[in-house]
């Protein structure tokens, strides 16, 4: 039997969303309520050990700007917030679009409880960029010992995730015209459900 590829297995955790793939490593994810973002793998090799992480872009506005905004949980043993942290030679811009993004506490309250290893914002392709990569949705492979382990997505992971990509629709605002799938080179959707493939030491 073939083993599942980690598009396979983070579609499984994505309960009641779309994955419209474009190839093994990338797929443009719908949500139920019709936000969408790409999903793309990334991989890290090293000697002993291989890890597949999922991250999730969205692109916004254009821009020339050249400045990197990271995202953080403040707090040490309980998280109490968001900051927003901006790099590079244009720090005014990079200001302004973390204002944009933090206003309200819209974007707090939606990634509060999101475990992401890496959230930015940053210029790409000469537009405004949001990439969050992701504790779940990963998939650890060891040489020594020989081990495979899939870290899933529980569905608290899910519900955050899916709120953030909504209110980055709305604060970044989304570039919706980067949101399109070319049918020459998609594969067959695949409907998000938590039952159909194994989770772990696989």
């Amino acid at each position: 039997m073939t083993r599942p590829d980690l598009l396979e297995r983070v579609a499984g955790d994505l309960t009641g969303c779309r994955l419209h793939p474009v190839g093994r490593e990338r797929a443009l994810l719908e949500t139920p309520d019709g936000a969408q973002c790409w999903w793309r793998v990334r991989d890290d090799r090293r000697r002993l050990l291989s890890l597949q992480s999922s991250r999730f872009e969205l692109d916004g506005p254009s821009t020339g700007a050249e400045v990197r905004i990271e995202l953080r949980h403040t707090g040490n043993l309980r998280r109490t917030g968001v900051r927003g942290t901006v790099k590079g030679r244009d720090e005014l811009a990079g200001i302004s679009m973390r204002d944009q993004l933090l206003a309200d506490g819209e974007l707090q309250a939606a990634c509060m409880a999101l475990d992401f290893t890496a959230f930015t914002i940053a210029p790409a392709e000469g537009r405004w960029r949001a990439e969050i990569e992701l504790m779940g949705g990963s998939h650890v492979r060891t040489r020594l010992p020989p081990a495979s382990n899939y870290v899933r997505l529980a569905e608290d992971q899910v519900a955050a995730l899916l709120a953030t990509v909504a209110v980055l629709h709305r604060r970044l605002p989304a570039a919706t015209e980067r949101l399109v799938v070319s049918t020459t080179a998609a594969a067959p959707t695949i409907e998000g459900t938590v039952d159909h493939l194994p989770r772990r030491n696989v």
